[in-house]
């Protein structure tokens, strides 16, 4: 006779059910220990040691300042980053050694600059900024930084592209939300993101749910397996790993299949957005136009946008204009770095923030 296979019942199906949405929990529990574990033992950067992920972590990292301390925060994007070369060649490390010198001061700069740095992802770093009450809160950003193309996948849906970082989990700390403008949450928000925030903050394992593929994209024995997953410097840093030829034409690539945001509108909504988020910082604050390559031999530097400069302007901000004050030859793109770029930069800089 055949065997018949006995009908499971409800409570078995429950078991069962329960059984492997605890397997679901362990294992993201573990992958969110590993991924901490690694965040604290990774060697100390001013720069997020894992590009665009971790970020409440790198925030919440920072110790409080000091009272004999001048903390200085940048907030910029690939340029500040410079992940061409090691952190400690980039103009904000630079910077605060140079300070350092010339004041005499115990001085602490923080590098939140990341590639790829979406405009609203502008606002919930300047949001964060006002737990640390830094002396002097810098922006260093092209007119780009605030344009319509950055959040906007297609101009008649309004769908916005995906966040660039995951700095959107700094909402979930009401130390942050509460300086981010409600008009911003209206605006930006999506349901899937809310859901995500909420799934995050009952489980912060949520966060790393793509850390398995990223870990094990780094090598070559399992890279087949993970050919449409993101490149493994989405959470790993990687500037140690890549040839700087290699990572030139990798991000040169990357530009060509990205939405061009050269002739893009500023959109003043955002701009205002992050004006009032950064409106409470009582200290000194300073908008710097980013350096940038000439595109034409003789160019000199450019008169910075009245839409952006008025905005700033309004908000208290100290404007300086840098466009052209770098070299085309320090040059490795239209806005990248070359090291003696970063030294440059970083001189500039001091000569401004040490007055």
């Amino acid at each position: 006779m055949p065997r018949i296979s006995p009908t499971k019942s409800p409570e078995s199906r429950c078991r069962a059910a329960l059984f492997f949405l605890a397997l679901f929990l362990v294992f993201f529990s573990l992958a969110s220990e590993v991924a901490f574990n690694h965040y604290r033992l990774s060697k100390h950067s001013k720069r997020n040691p894992f590009f665009r992920k971790a970020w409440v972590e790198h925030v919440y990292r920072v110790s409080p300042k000091h009272p004999d301390e001048k903390l200085i925060i940048i907030l910029s994007n690939s340029q500040g980053y410079g992940r061409e070369f090691p952190d400690d060649k980039t103009y904000p490390v630079l910077l605060e050694k140079k300070l350092r010198e010339k004041t005499g001061s115990d001085v602490r700069v923080l590098n939140w600059s990341v590639p790829g740095l979406a405009a609203p992802e502008f606002v919930i770093l300047a949001a964060a900024a006002h737990r640390l009450n830094p002396d002097i809160f810098v922006v260093v950003a092209g007119k780009r930084a605030f344009s319509s193309g950055h959040y906007l996948l297609d101009q008649e849906t309004q769908e916005r592209q995906p966040w660039a970082t995951d700095s959107h989990y700094l909402l979930n700390h009401n130390d942050v939300k509460r300086y981010v403008p409600k008009s911003f949450i209206d605006h930006f928000f999506h349901p899937g993101d809310t859901m995500e925030l909420f799934i995050a903050k009952l489980l912060a394992p949520w966060r790393y749910k793509d850390l398995p593929a990223a870990y094990l994209d780094r090598y070559s024995i399992t890279m087949p397996f993970f050919p449409k997953h993101p490149a493994a410097d989405w959470f790993l840093d990687m500037q140690n790993k890549i040839p700087l030829a290699e990572r030139i034409n990798t991000s040169r690539n990357k530009r060509k299949r990205s939405v061009s945001t050269s002739n893009k509108p500023v959109s003043e909504e955002l701009l205002d957005q992050f004006i009032q988020a950064t409106d409470t910082i009582r200290t000194k604050k300073i908008f710097i136009a980013m350096p940038e390559r000439a595109r034409r031999p003789g160019q000199t530097q450019q008169p910075i946008h009245g839409l952006i400069r008025q905005p700033f302007e309004k908000g208290g901000y100290e404007i300086i204009n840098m466009s052209g004050a770098i070299p085309p030859e320090h040059f490795i793109s239209q806005s990248h770095l070359h090291q003696q770029g970063h030294e440059i930069m970083a001189e500039k800089l001091s000569e401004v923030l040490s007055q």
